[in-house]
């Protein structure tokens, strides 16, 4: 009986609703997995992780799942065992071996093995056994942990009802003390006197038979529960609330992250991944580099805990991340980036691992101006643990006209010699690094290095960075602008006397009569901490714009993919005149990009000394066959274009294209076949539809 979980007919009717729902996903679930969820876990899994485990489709998605669920309440993941899963599955053998002895239903079911399962072993056990005053009953004493909710003491009485049968949890309001005496409520109805009997027996046995809660004052209690004007038994208030705390403690504090990062994320990794996510800090920006071309630079951090690598044999320790980064603007058109990262360091750097966080810095152009959303992608092979990070950025075109770029916050800076004289590196300009606080996090007395990127000013000009608090000038310093009016600049601003919270760190371009020609400016944080704590091992990549060919090659393909043709074409005739031999895909690039702007003969010339070379690149095939399909050379782009689909799954281009080679050589059936398959991939395609249903195919329908 849990009268203090089901004390209302609207929650049983809900729940009762619930419950039907919950049963029909049961039914797909195998013995061994029902067996988990409905006897094993069923007092510690959280209603969000059985919603997602009902939800999943397949048996090893389960598995992930469960694995998952028992790392997230392991208390020393080091450790080879989990100490919280083997306590638990022992709490459930004890509960099954002695609690169920006097009970018709394995011990789990009990209501003390309810909450022996949710609370392990008593401090203590007071039992009352063969007294002719009270029936069989338990008090179990517990030390609570008040973080959870819990009192810092507190007792179960459990009792056999009238004297027979199995032990309940005592309520003191749906059962009250003469239900504890053997003489039972008919004899003696009056819970008054019957907590004089109980306080006879033991005042324990009294105190328990009114409060689970013993922080309250024993004597106080059961005088509280007693209406001297009345024969009304009050028991404490608190009951409820204390019970609901105690059936809810296994669940309190636990980090549920992993479940709403498969919810967000998890179809953008391979299954093994699924829940496995973890946390991170994040911080990115855009500035300019070689050309003018926007960079957008970003650091993603991540907790020592949750970041592990594999040693091998010679005392080397590795690991290898694969990040993926996507970026699409307004209208959903995406640029996809990615990158596969081996990691290998030295003990020392693991030793440094293991107590700081590990980040993750890296940079790309994005030449197209413009608002975007960003999203990083990080997963680790080793742990199979996996993060995502996003933000929205704004890609600003750098030309000569005055500007400033996004103000970075550093927690620090340092000079480093390029090795290269066209050497970009991430979060650094010229020789000087910056090493981004992320998220803007600073401790109360740190020193903010603030920096941005002057474009087109004069060595007159200045720049004032700024901390505000609203519009409150808290601290503020002024520095020169470089020589030749470009380049960064960078100011000192300290937060000694600067409380905890969030401002604003600005900077202004100010011209010499000291008007402000443009403002930049974004959010730092103030951490009533004593310390950030930094990363202790940085990882770094970044765009080698110094391999010839590399950046307009970047550039172009971004370009194309927005719809900017001909600023495409251009780029890529940059990279081809590069003439590197490590790109040989700026020429098959240059093609795509004419046979976009249906220049079908230029495009040929690119690609016919291309194609003994490259016979099984789907670029060069594919666009051989749209070159002479735009040139109306139909039996010449067939093959090619057959070729193209042997190669990789073709899209709606290719099928079209294709489908009208066959149509204009009389190849009807076939030409059927590929305007089916090239509306399935799209629909909306009247031309497609109208011979379609002209052929008698109802429009594709």
């Amino acid at each position: 009986m849990k009268s203090f979980r089901h004390s209302a007919l609207t929650t049983l009717i809900l729940g009762m609703t619930i419950a039907v729902v919950a049963d029909e996903r049961e039914e797909r679930l195998s013995d061994e997995h029902r067996k988990w969820l409905k006897e094993e876990v069923v007092y510690i899994i959280t209603e969000q992780e059985k919603d997602v485990f009902l939800s999943l489709e397949t048996e090893e998605q389960r598995n992930l799942l469960i694995d998952a669920f028992w790392e997230r309440r392991d208390p020393y993941p080091a450790t080879f065992e989990n100490e919280f899963k083997t306590e638990h599955y022992r709490r459930i053998e004890h509960a099954n071996e002695y609690l169920s002895r006097d009970a018709p239903m394995p011990g789990w079911r009990t209501d003390r093995g309810e909450y022996y399962i949710i609370l392990g072993e008593p401090i203590s056990i007071q039992r009352f056994d063969g007294l002719s005053d009270v029936v069989s009953s338990e008090i179990w004493y517990y030390n609570g942990d008040p973080q959870l909710g819990l009192p810092s003491r507190f007792n179960l009485l459990f009792f056999r009802d009238y004297g027979v049968g199995h032990y309940e949890l005592y309520d003191p309001i749906n059962h009250g003390p003469p239900r504890l005496l053997r003489a039972g409520a008919s004899v003696i109805p009056d819970p008054n006197q019957a907590l004089d009997v109980l306080e006879l027996v033991s005042i324990d046995l009294a105190i328990a038979s009114v409060t689970v809660d013993l922080t309250e004052m024993g004597a106080n209690v059961l005088r509280a529960s007693r209406d001297p004007n009345s024969r009304f038994f009050r028991p404490s208030m608190s009951n409820n609330y204390t019970m609901a705390n105690i059936v809810e403690s296994p669940k309190r504090r636990l980090d549920t992250e992993y479940l709403e990062g498969y919810l967000r994320y998890g179809e953008r990794v391979d299954v093994e991944y699924s829940f496995r996510f973890i946390r991170n800090r994040f911080y990115a920006t855009v500035l300019p580099g070689p050309d003018n071309t926007p960079f957008v630079h970003f650091i993603i951090e991540i907790d020592p805990e949750n970041f592990s690598v594999e040693g091998d044999d010679e005392g080397r320790f590795h690991t290898t991340l694969d990040i993926g980064v996507e970026v699409r603007d307004l209208e959903g058109k995406s640029i996809a980036l990615a990158n596969t990262v081996p990691i290998e360091i030295s003990a020392s750097q693991l030793q440094q691992v293991a107590r700081l966080p590990f980040a993750y810095e890296d940079d790309f152009p994005l030449a197209v101006p413009g608002s975007y959303k960003m999203s990083v992608t990080l997963r680790n092979r080793f742990t199979k643990q996996f993060t995502v990070a996003e933000a929205d950025i704004e890609v600003r075109r750098y030309e000569e006209q005055i500007d400033l770029s996004d103000v970075v916050p550093a927690y620090s800076d340092e000079w480093i010699a390029l090795a290269k004289a066209n050497e970009h590196l991430t979060f650094q300009l010229g020789s000087v690094r910056m090493n981004p606080a992320v998220e803007g996090l600073f401790a109360i007395g740190d020193t903010v290095h603030a920096f941005t990127v002057v474009r087109g000013a004069t060595p007159e000009h200045r720049v004032r960075f700024s901390i505000l608090d609203g519009e409150e000038t808290l601290t503020e310093v002024a520095a020169a602008v470089p020589g030749d009016g470009s380049g960064l600049v960078g100011g000192k601003l300290s937060l000694k006397g600067v409380v905890g919270g969030r401002y604003r760190l600005r900077a202004q371009l100010v011209d010499p009569s000291g008007g402000v020609v443009v403002e930049r400016s974004g959010t730092i944080t103030v951490s009533p901490r004593a310390e950030i704590l930094r990363a202790g091992l940085v990882y770094r990549e970044g765009f080698r714009t110094e391999v010839p060919g590399l950046l307009p090659l970047a550039r172009g393909q971004q370009l194309l993919v927005t719809g900017h043709i001909d600023e495409a074409i251009a780029e890529f005739q940059e990279s081809v005149d590069a003439a590197n031999p490590q790109l040989p895909m700026a020429k098959w690039k240059l093609a795509n990009a004419l046979l976009y702007a249906r220049q079908a003969d230029r495009a040929l010339e690119i690609l016919l000394p291309l194609e003994e070379q490259y016979a099984n690149e789907y670029d060069v095939v594919e666009g051989l066959g749209l070159a002479y399909y735009l040139r109306d050379e139909f039996q010449a782009a067939i093959p090619h274009l057959e070729t193209a689909m042997g190669i990789r799954a073709p899209d709606i281009t290719v099928l079209n294209a294709l489908g009208s080679c066959y149509r204009a050589s009389g190849r009807n059936e076939e030409a059927k076949t590929l305007f089916r398959r090239s509306l399935e991939l799209k629909s909306d395609q009247p031309a497609v539809q109208e011979w379609l249903a002209a052929q008698g195919e109802g429009g594709g329908e």
